[in-house]
């Protein structure tokens, strides 16, 4: 994890463009993941807290948030984000076609699509049946 902070912390203060990605496998597939992208310098930059973290990852340390590789996908190439959120679309989309197109009843079919896959919403960075071990 030291060696991941360290890494993130020189390329921000780097001043060479690129895309940062790491990739390692511990314990049971579990990814980590960092990304750094760099845009048009006409753009101002938009500066977040260290506290975020992406949607239905579970934050380490500031800046730094873990999920697990999606067990059950949709398409062969998916991670966890891309998996959830098309969890949510279905749902959504379920609950239009049903005619139950509240904010409650969008989010009654958020829970039960999720349920029915097995996967805890206080915890979406697990998969089905994972103990939460990080």
């Amino acid at each position: 994890m030291q060696l991941l902070d360290a890494l993130r912390n020189q390329r921000l203060d780097s001043s060479i463009p690129g895309l940062f990605d790491v990739f390692y496998d511990i314990l049971n597939n579990v990814q980590i993941q960092s990304n750094f992208y760099i845009t048009h310098p006409k753009y101002k930059p938009l500066e977040l807290p260290d506290e975020v973290v992406p949607l239905f990852t579970k934050q380490l340390l500031p800046g730094l948030a873990l999920s697990e590789e999606p067990d059950y996908k949709f398409t062969p190439k998916e991670d966890l984000g891309m998996n959830r959120c098309q969890i949510v679309a279905n749902a959504l989309l379920e609950a239009w076609l049903q005619g139950h197109d509240s904010a409650e009843g969008r989010m009654n079919f958020i829970l039960h699509n999720f349920s029915l896959l097995g996967i805890d919403m206080k915890r979406p960075y697990l998969n089905a049946n994972s103990k939460d071990i990080y």
